[in-house]
């Protein structure tokens, strides 16, 4: 059983919160999840370039909790579903992280939103199409709830059909949020059934989800289908082309609308530190984000002060910056990336020996900038 405790709020709406995973039977604390916190993409159940042997220098040493790994992972369906079959042949318990291979102590949240490759396939107020590695899959509300329920991750997400952003048409947008009501009431019907047949196999942890792209109407309607048996807000689809202005106004309208009190609030295409801060301040309590991983694609480190930017609201330049290894003028660099970080990458190798890597075209330098860039990331977060 999973459930989520807010724990200090800040002005406006600022908080840290809790995660905790119990067991069904004992009722025993099994670990446990500081928020905020990112929800960290991943290919097939895995972070890009990462291997499960790596989890332990993805997380900073002064860990909140010994409970837990202190990160989570966030699994989109298109990347499983072929997979079904497979996954359901697995013991019941922790299906999804025997299959992956992923440590049991790593938090896993399950959606159908795939924040590197956004679908655009057509869809209706029954079913949404996925992309996978063996082409086109059909997916009913039905289907996604039994699937839930077969996996048991730690937290599911609702169904969100295409992506919508600002040059989509307004008819576009309205169907798009259409079929997100029609999914939130579908879904919510399947868990409430499940609790009162007295199923502990419900789907664990739900977030509704609400998309609607830059239309701020089409996102409060959404708003509206997202009512308990939920216990979180997914807001999907930001930061697709809209305005920082116009960013604040829909996470301010939206958490000012739910009839949802005291719930996790989740972001989806929030990633960049400075944006990081400013929702959070605002009331958003997760993030799906790839930054680290994209960052570190295009050879660069994560070097913001973190410590220079929680000090004044306004410091913005402090967390915008990344260096880019590529460049020449680090060819000659024996310093770590980071002065003082204690990652992997940090405490062994230099920035000469990164660009070295980079201008061989060796993998090792994305799996080095990348484990750099998660550990940094999480560390702006505890």
């Amino acid at each position: 059983r999973v459930e989520w405790f807010a724990e200090a709020v800040e002005t406006p709406r600022a908080r840290c919160g809790r995660f905790e995973r119990k067991n069904l039977e004992t009722g025993e604390l099994e670990g446990d999840l500081r928020t905020p916190a990112p929800l960290l993409h991943t290919i097939a159940g895995l972070p890009p370039g990462l291997t499960p042997d790596l989890f332990p220098f993805l997380e900073p040493s002064s860990s909140h909790s010994s409970l837990s790994r202190g990160f989570a992972l966030h699994i989109p369906l298109n990347h499983i579903v072929d997979h079904l079959k497979v996954i359901e042949k697995l013991p019941h318990h922790d299906r999804l992280k025997n299959f992956t291979g992923i440590p049991k102590e790593t938090w896993v949240f399950l959606g159908t939103e795939d924040i590197q490759n956004y679908s655009t396939l057509p869809s209706t107020d029954q079913q949404m199409t996925l992309s996978t590695y063996k082409g086109r899959k059909i997916v009913t509300t039905l289907d996604y709830c039994n699937a839930i329920k077969m996996m048991s991750p730690d937290v599911s997400m609702g169904m969100t059909g295409p992506q919508v952003n600002e040059y989509s048409s307004v008819k576009k947008i309205r169907t798009s949020a259409d079929e997100v009501i029609q999914y939130n009431q579908k879904i919510g019907l399947e868990i409430a059934k499940a609790k009162q047949g007295g199923s502990n196999d419900s789907g664990s942890f739900w977030f509704g989800c609400v998309n609607g792209g830059p239309d701020l109407r089409q996102r409060l309607r959404c708003v509206d289908s997202v009512i308990e048996p939920f216990q979180g807000l997914n807001l999907c689809g930001l930061n697709s082309g809209e305005s920082i202005e116009t960013l604040r106004e829909i996470i301010t309208a939206s958490l000012a609308k739910t009839t949802l009190k005291n719930v996790p609030v989740c972001a989806t295409g929030i990633g960049s530190p400075p944006e990081v801060i400013e929702t959070v301040r605002l009331g958003v309590d997760l993030f799906i984000s790839n930054y680290p991983f994209q960052i570190a694609s295009l050879g660069c480190a994560s070097v913001f002060q973190i410590e220079a930017a929680m000090g004044d609201e306004n410091e913005t330049n402090a967390l915008g910056t990344q260096i880019n290894l590529n460049d020449r003028q680090f060819e000659l660099q024996m310093v770590p990336v980071l002065p003082d970080c204690q990652c992997f990458c940090c405490t062994r190798h230099t920035r000469a020996y990164i660009h070295h890597l980079l201008n061989t075209h060796e993998i090792l330098a994305s799996v080095l900038l990348t484990l750099h860039n998660v550990y940094h990331y999480n560390k702006l977060f505890e």
